[in-house]
């Protein structure tokens, strides 16, 4: 039944729409984020809003006076011991989730920013590992930060090195479960997709868009 299931979803994949295949070679569009800036900064507030609840991106990104308190160079004009506070009060009213821990992260992620030598100094380091693995253990040092969004800012921000790789979130372990699945590990998982979208034909960021945005479709198909 568990190959049944994969089959179904590796079809599914195979059988696009075209509104799914308008996802299909998007991360090779022009301007890619990652040239801006603030990128390394942006993303890690990005990445807070959405753990756990994307709906957080628009009380937090995608609302200008929120989001203007928490840039980085503001939270640098905080005095330290008032920073976590100053940034748990945007995160409620922005509807974040655990705004408690989530502050103390961005709190420190500041200081790591500035230690490193400030956002221009941050995204000249972060670009210039070699290879995906090392751009991700440069992304794990912030307070936070583990292996899915190492995977997911570089991914967002459509880094050509993160062609293949599995940012595993909510929706995508949910329909490991409906595949019956079980891992030893993050690797082990993620090796597992990699090969239905070499199946299926897509890259792994290809398979990561279309599995979170159009999850209820590609459940039916499993659960038929």
């Amino acid at each position: 039944d568990a190959d049944r299931r994969r089959s179904a979803l590796v079809e599914a994949l195979s059988d696009l729409t075209e509104e799914m295949e308008s996802w299909i070679g998007r991360m090779d569009g022009p301007n890619p984020p990652y040239e801006q800036a603030d990128f390394v900064w942006h993303y890690l507030l990005q990445s807070f809003a959405t753990w756990r609840n994307s709906r957080g991106w628009d009380g937090l990104i995608g609302t200008e006076e929120n989001y203007r308190r928490v840039r980085y160079e503001r939270l640098l004009e905080i005095p330290t011991g008032q920073r976590p506070g100053h940034i748990e009060d945007v995160l409620r009213r922005a509807s974040v989730r655990y705004p408690e821990s989530k502050s103390e992260y961005l709190s420190e992620n500041v200081k790591i920013i500035r230690d490193i030598g400030g956002l221009k100094a941050a995204r000249e380091e972060a670009l210039s590992q070699p290879g995906a693995e090392a751009k991700m253990e440069f992304m794990k040092q912030f307070k936070g930060i583990g292996k899915k969004y190492a995977r997911n800012i570089r991914m967002d921000v459509r880094h050509p090195d993160f062609r293949d790789k599995v940012a595993l979130d909510q929706r995508i372990r949910g329909i490991t479960d409906l595949l019956g699945r079980d891992f030893d590990g993050y690797e082990e998982e993620e090796a597992f997709y990699l090969d239905i979208a070499r199946e299926a034909g897509l890259t792994g960021w290809e398979l990561v868009r279309l599995l979170y945005n159009f999850t209820k479709r590609f459940e039916r198909a499993i659960k038929q």
